[in-house]
């Protein structure tokens, strides 16, 4: 069978899209996203002679590419085609000087575990996801109008709309300009609304003891009811353990990373 990768066109979204109906237990979020990642250019395709198999899309900021969107059709697994569209985006990560690869991939997903590791990706961490809604709440969290004084977030990792990446001064200058690094006490949390699901707000980073990290959660779910969203997703990594009785624990991500040098 002759492969090609090539860039995704307007045409292989009905394809693409009928093997992305089914890929978690509530369907897939592809739909939503096809068009933007199309227009940004990140969009690649792996095709036969007649259609298209697979997909996978990255993105890049300064010097990390971020892989997301992995998905190949179900009666063409198990040939290697996800491992080759992640080379070829990797390919041209290294032509652009980017020196470490990214990505998520749920803990139950054994095969696409296997898949990365074999190509050279270490776990680096592991991200809970929670929800909770939005509600009126007080809290004594505050936004951070000094980016000095949370220096200590530098080279740790945060997520954006369910991409990951390391803060350097530069991103952190440009958080706490927009009001999005918030704290109380030593609890830091970082915030964002979502581009990939319509009225949702994103805490994306969160770290402090217990009592602080209460306060986090309320600012959160207060700034939720501000923006009417819908709901709240809370992504945290380990050891931190939300006992909020107001938030429910949903699954586990691996952060897996890659050396490009």
């Amino acid at each position: 069978m002759l492969l090609r990768i090539r860039k995704a066109k307007t045409s292989d979204k009905e394809s693409i899209l009928k093997f992305c109906q089914d890929t978690f237990s509530w369907g897939d979020y592809i739909p939503s996203v096809w068009d933007a990642w199309l227009k940004d250019g990140g969009l690649t395709v792996i095709e036969n002679d007649k259609d298209p198999l697979g997909m996978c899309h990255h993105d890049f900021l300064q010097n990390q590419i971020w892989i997301e969107g992995l998905r190949v059709n179900p009666s063409f697994r198990r040939r290697g085609l996800a491992s080759r569209l992640v080379r070829y985006s990797e390919k041209i990560a290294k032509r652009r000087n980017c020196t470490v690869s990214r990505m998520l991939i749920a803990q139950e997903n054994k095969k696409s575990l296997k898949m990365a590791k074999s190509l050279g990706y270490i776990i680096e961490s592991r991200w809970w996801l929670y929800y909770t809604k939005p509600r009126k709440r007080k809290s004594k969290a505050t936004a951070v109008s000094n980016p000095t004084c949370v220096k200590e977030l530098a080279f740790q990792t945060f997520t954006e709309s369910w991409r990951w990446y390391e803060l350097d001064r530069h991103i952190i200058r440009r958080l706490v300009r927009n009001g999005r690094i918030i704290a109380y006490k030593n609890a830091i949390g970082i915030w964002n609304k979502s581009n990939i699901d319509d009225c949702v707000v994103q805490l994306g980073y969160l770290q402090g003891t217990r009592s602080a990290i209460q306060e986090i959660i309320k600012f959160i779910q207060n700034k939720g009811y501000l923006l009417k969203a819908r709901k709240i997703q809370i992504l945290v990594s380990d050891p931190v353990d939300l006992r909020e009785k107001t938030v429910n624990k949903v699954m586990p991500f691996y952060l897996l990373k890659k050396d490009l040098l």
